[in-house]
């Protein structure tokens, strides 16, 4: 049975109210306040305290058929139809310039297209529209690492933890960077246990992760 445009509707406001959200708090260490730390410094500490996501604590006004067109765009997405995904992207880009949200999804759409280029042309220029959706940093530092710009890569996710602190992606990614790519072992495994910090449960393969590190760096 085929969605109606109300449902969509619907489906897509929670997404938007919910996929980058961060709201718990943990108990704050002794350490000096974490404002107060750089990013290098929150990535070696043994723990982070969990904010909320800036992005959500200001969100875009989203009209009515915007909201009903991204809606529809994503049930495109979801299919695995890129060419009417990236039609309705580009066309909400013109109507509505100011919400990231499609440049983020027009990324994420090239880069599947196996044009990286624009890929990284369409997520600057979200971030220019709205630097606090962190998740732009977080598909462009990847971007950055799969075209082997590994530095490029390491200040896109540093410039995403400078916006918002706490998401745990790019802390992971961080971490794969520095092991896999970058060879940076110690670091590695302070931004794998900076991930798991912050999850509500365990990560059992990053844990795995985190115990062969931990053998290493020792060695």
């Amino acid at each position: 049975m085929s969605l109606s445009i109300e449902k969509i509707l619907s489906v897509f406001i929670i997404l938007l109210l919910s996929v980058l959200s961060g709201c718990a708090q943990l108990k704050k260490t002794g350490m000096k306040p974490q404002e107060e730390l750089s990013i290098d410094d929150q990535i070696s500490s043994y723990s982070i305290s969990k904010t909320s996501n800036p992005y959500l604590s200001d969100p875009p006004k989203v009209p009515t058929q915007a909201a009903k067109d991204f809606g529809a765009a994503l049930v495109y997405l979801k299919k695995g139809d890129l060419d009417q995904a990236q039609q309705y992207f580009e066309q909400l880009v013109k109507d509505y310039p100011n919400l990231s949200g499609a440049y983020l999804n027009l990324g994420i759409i090239y880069n599947e297209k196996e044009d990286p280029k624009a890929a990284i042309e369409w997520l600057r220029k979200g971030i220019e529209i709205n630097p606090k959706n962190v998740e732009l940093y977080n598909r462009l530092g990847v971007i950055y690492r799969e075209q082997g710009e590994f530095k490029t890569s390491e200040k896109i996710y540093k410039q995403g933890l400078e916006v918002w602190q706490s998401y745990d992606k790019l802390y992971l990614n961080l971490g794969i960077l520095y092991e896999l790519y970058m060879g940076r072992m110690q670091e590695a495994l302070s931004a794998y246990e900076r991930y798991q910090s912050l999850q509500e449960e365990k990560d059992k393969k990053v844990s795995q992760w985190i115990a062969d590190l931990r053998r290493r760096v020792k060695q």
